[in-house]
């Protein structure tokens, strides 16, 4: 019976412990989630009242904040950072926009999520007729590659990024594949 008695307390406490720890955890979440939240009408704001370059920087953060919360509104802010920085010129604004749209994978070693969303971004660039962020994907995608230690396909998107750009003639691009 003491057998009993002890191991019914065991439970117990273990079992309250499990739950303390997973209402901590679910707590923790909630208040990241409402600081991500904050962060990004923050920016939202700032982004109201921006023009030209800054308003292009305004939606890069858009872009690295909103992932984790809505990659539909974040890959939308991609989308518009690229078009605005090809239309204007903006050459270290577009290649952010690459690096923002995967870095949340980044920080989960997720290189497979990242080429896939960067595969996502090659076609919207090819359909939209926006020649340097093509070469840009394809860069982005074999540094991908080159991550997972899959060399062979990290040559070659490099290797089709080095076509792209000197098709161009876009400097920028170049020495980015040359990095």
């Amino acid at each position: 019976m003491n057998r009993f008695v002890y191991l019914r307390r065991f439970i117990k406490i273990h079992v309250f412990r499990l739950l303390l720890l997973n209402l901590l955890l679910l707590f923790s979440l909630t208040l990241s989630a409402r600081t991500s939240q904050q962060d990004i009408d923050s920016v939202q704001n700032l982004l109201n009242h921006a023009k030209g370059i800054e308003r292009i920087d305004q939606m890069n953060q858009l872009i690295r904040l909103s992932w984790p919360i809505d990659s539909v509104k974040s890959f939308d802010y991609f989308k518009k950072v690229v078009v605005l920085s090809e239309r204007h010129s903006y050459r270290k604004q577009e290649s952010d926009a690459f690096v923002y749209l995967v870095w949340y994978y980044h920080g989960m070693a997720q290189y497979d999520q990242a080429i896939l969303m960067l595969n996502k971004a090659l076609k919207f660039t090819e359909g939209n007729n926006l020649p340097k962020a093509v070469g840009l994907a394809y860069s982005a995608i074999g540094l991908e590659y080159l991550k997972m230690n899959n060399f062979t396909k990290s040559y070659e998107y490099q290797e089709k990024a080095l076509y792209q750009f000197t098709a161009i003639s876009y400097k920028y691009g170049l020495s980015i594949v040359y990095e």
